[in-house]
């Protein structure tokens, strides 16, 4: 069998960074057959991108990312060769094959994302993780692609709107039953949301995440 790449990822409680990491694992002939390691591809194997003189089997690990918004505007980033993200040189395990990447990371035309210091966009990103020789990236070892929702920036609003229930409940001059059923709602939203992503259509989810970022700043239509 030959490599198949495989790669999971998470976002941070702050919704600025999100981490990818390489769970593709090491050749096992029983266990693990499309791993790293020969007769496959090997992670030592990976080299910078400046490097782009292929002396046999040198090669470089790509990160392609399209995100597209609550709005439905699709952005196409520049590919990112994992190997320069903090390079302290060659991978020399694969418990190094893991990149923390913030909005700066993903530039587009010559226009990034954001700053280190800026949320990153939360929308269907769609995901190419490929590994391709280093003197011609259209000569491609192995690509994996996936599609991901990031929901930080939303998720932060819905758990500060929950952070003050217990303020509202406690304070017996006020009604403030509305802002109670409105901070629930929008929870079971977002939970509802991230549910659906592993069968909804693309279409729905941008809706979902557009509906659900009028929720919590217009509120919602019921009375209560």
């Amino acid at each position: 069998m030959a490599l198949e790449l495989n790669l999971s990822y998470s976002q941070s409680n702050d919704a600025k960074k999100i981490v990818f990491t390489d769970s593709t694992g090491a050749y096992d002939a029983v266990d693990n057959d499309t791993g790293w390691g020969a007769p496959n591809a090997e992670y030592t194997d990976i080299v910078a991108g400046s490097d782009t003189v292929n002396a046999g089997s040198e090669t470089h690990l790509l990160l392609r990312v399209s995100v597209t918004d609550k709005s439905n505007t699709s952005v196409t980033y520049d590919d990112i060769n994992l190997y320069d993200v903090d390079s302290t040189g060659a991978f020399a395990s694969l418990d190094e094959l893991t990149w923390t990447l913030d909005a700066s990371n993903f530039v587009s035309g010559g226009t990034a994302m954001g700053t280190s210091d800026d949320l990153l966009t939360d929308g269907i990103w769609d995901i190419t993780y490929l590994l391709v020789d280093n003197d011609d990236h259209s000569s491609i070892v192995d690509s994996l692609n996936q599609k991901v929702l990031v929901d930080g920036e939303v998720r932060i609003v819905v758990f500060d709107k929950l952070r003050e229930i217990p303020k509202q409940y406690d304070c017996e001059d006020s009604n403030f039953s509305r802002e109670i059923m409105e901070s629930l709602l929008s929870y079971s939203y977002l939970k509802s949301m991230e549910a659906s992503a592993t069968i909804s259509e693309d279409e729905d989810l941008v809706t979902m995440l557009w509906t659900l970022n009028k929720m919590i700043s217009d509120g919602s239509n019921y009375t209560w």
